[in-house]
């Protein structure tokens, strides 16, 4: 299964005052009020929220109920409402903190079970996520400890973490002179040289995306002529399962920052072709602008799929509202404790959308990509903020 998979059944042995079941109210509020665009469920929904930060806030302040699994699981929860309703959407980022400090708390007893184990993959993931985006000052990566994880070091995410952690030293390189002055000798001479390194960094993604898993591998579909999220180059894929496509989503996107950085060094540099160390042939302004857009094309391709508007036949990996986009109900949300006892199928929209969020915009705000790409990207996200209700996707754009 896919995130927090575990949830129902959490929700089902949380009681109504629990911080897990005010803050699942808060977002289904949220979430059902932004699809719908009910401005009376919007002032319902952050009502919710007070209550369910306060309710966080008490089970933090008891040891006891500060290292369960719903306390863990409602925190993560709260990122998602802040992206939903977007009022404050870096608000989000200050719960990093208090995600690592519950970590350490909950100790090896977190491993007893399943749910912990999982709860447990969930938390470092985002953290690692959060790790290799930050802009600002580096803490440094979140260790990966591959006994705790329950992951092979040779797994497609593990690696792709390592090639992020080796692309963070570069890009701290290039920032590094691109404050200094241009035409010194020793800037020039080191740029050229980070310019040639930047192809080795380069082959080094190229062989994650061919040596992936067959399961890993995206099929090509044809084509509705209905398809909202169908991009211009008429490419969609779909996946056999869930968290391939978003893993691969944010490796291109790193790859794509990898280049973004090493044209603004050549710019800087007044360099607009160097040669590679490792192949034969040169590399070029141009070329790194190719590779740019060919991510891009690749990560749009996956936004039918990972957006929840095509699904292949499989429903396991949605979240929140049951109705169509095109529905008219405006009934109220449905409790989430009250659809997991009755055994509802839940139907709604895809969690995997979180996860496509920066990859999206950074296809829109980057100036290397074309204004086609830039537009499908704009569509997508216009999707995200007006159908699946993430509030975050519009405030961006």
């Amino acid at each position: 299964m896919g995130f927090l998979h575990f949830l129902p059944e959490l929700a089902k042995e949380s009681s109504a005052d629990s911080c897990l079941a005010t803050t699942l109210t808060a977002i289904s509020y949220a979430s059902f009020a932004h699809q719908r665009h009910h401005s009376s469920l919007v002032a319902r929904s952050r009502l919710s929220y007070g209550h369910a930060l306060r309710a966080v806030n008490r089970a933090l302040q008891d040891p006891a109920e500060a290292i369960k699994d719903s306390t863990l699981t409602s925190i993560l929860m709260l990122q998602m409402y802040e992206h939903i309703d977007s009022q404050d959407y870096h608000q989000h980022n200050s719960h990093e903190v208090g995600l690592r400090l519950l970590l350490q708390l909950r100790g090896e007893d977190q491993f007893r079970t399943s749910r912990g184990h999982h709860l447990y993959r969930n938390v470092v993931g985002y953290l690692r996520q959060h790790d290799t985006r930050s802009s600002g000052p580096n803490k440094g990566p979140l260790p990966l400890d591959f006994d705790k994880l329950r992951i092979s070091s040779a797994h497609p995410a593990i690696r792709y973490h390592r090639l992020n952690n080796i692309k963070t030293t570069f890009l701290s390189q290039i920032t590094s002179l691109l404050c200094l002055d241009p035409s010194g000798p020793i800037v020039q001479r080191d740029g050229l040289a980070l310019l040639r390194a930047s192809a080795d960094l380069d082959a080094q993604y190229a062989s994650w995306f061919a040596n992936l898993p067959e399961r890993w591998q995206p099929r090509l579909v044809s084509v509705s002529g209905s398809w909202k999220l169908a991009p211009t180059n008429g490419r969609v894929y779909t996946f056999a399962v869930p968290t391939p496509p978003c893993i691969m989503a944010s490796a291109r996107t790193h790859r794509a920052m990898m280049h973004k950085e090493v044209v603004a060094l050549a710019v800087r540099l007044g360099v607009a072709e160097w040669t590679s160390e490792t192949e034969i042939g040169k590399w070029s302004l141009s070329r790194c602008r190719e590779v740019i857009r060919e991510q891009y094309e690749e990560i749009l391709s996956t936004a039918a799929f990972t957006l929840g508007e095509l699904d292949d036949g499989v429903s396991a990996w949605y979240f929140s509202s049951s109705s169509s986009p095109d529905s008219d109900d405006s009934s109220p949300p449905v409790s989430i404790l009250s659809l997991v006892s009755e055994k509802t199928p839940l139907r709604g929209r895809c969690v995997l959308a979180f996860y496509m969020m920066w990859p999206l915009l950074h296809v829109y705000k980057d100036g290397n990509g074309t204004s086609g790409q830039k537009a499908d990207a704009r569509r997508c996200l216009e999707y995200m903020g007006h159908v699946l209700g993430i509030r975050r996707c519009l405030a961006e754009i």
